[in-house]
């Protein structure tokens, strides 16, 4: 017999919040869902913004990056809006070895500076900075020590870009 009054009460509970939660429910709106009554959606706003290519090797990885996360790896049919970014990159080597004078771990840190603007030319829609920092061992192989740089350029190049890619959804998230 108690252990229907145990079953009764955990359900009246269920129920109980379940209704007190109701209400909530239509508050949460997805990043990415329907932003307006004209049926405009983050993701075909995000797939309508030129990337201006960032030079050097680590400016590839980031623009790479950006395009397929603000793309999804397709071309967009209409620009309507064009990112222009300018990083700063370093490579700071903390740890010495005393026996061999060498750096046996290094940290690549970037900063990129971005800024969303109306494809034609207006005013600055959204701007910030992207930080991101990885780090590597210093190898005493010649190459694999380099490779491992490359690597740390690449982790670094995608954290920015998704810092970036969020930052400009948030926008048109919002900007209703």
């Amino acid at each position: 017999m108690s252990s229907s009054n145990n079953s009764g009460r955990i359900s009246r509970r269920a129920l109980l919040i379940g209704l007190v939660g109701l209400p909530l429910a239509g508050c949460v709106r997805p990043m990415y869902a329907t932003i307006d009554s004209k049926g405009v959606v983050t993701n075909s706003q995000l797939a309508a913004i030129d990337i201006k290519p960032v030079p050097e090797r680590f400016g590839h990885y980031l623009t790479e990056d950006l395009r397929f996360a603000l793309h999804g790896g397709s071309p967009a049919a209409t620009m309507k809006y064009r990112l222009e970014i300018t990083v700063t990159r370093s490579v700071v080597t903390p740890i010495i070895d005393t026996s061999t004078g060498r750096a046996d771990v290094a940290t690549m840190r970037a900063d990129a500076y971005f800024r969303l603007l109306p494809y034609e030319g207006g005013t600055v829609l959204v701007d910030g900075r992207a930080t991101g920092s990885a780090s590597y061992d210093r190898l005493t192989q010649r190459y694999a020590g380099l490779r491992a740089g490359i690597d740390s350029e690449k982790r670094v190049a995608e954290t920015l870009a998704e810092q970036i890619q969020t930052r400009i959804a948030a926008y048109f998230a919002t900007k209703s």
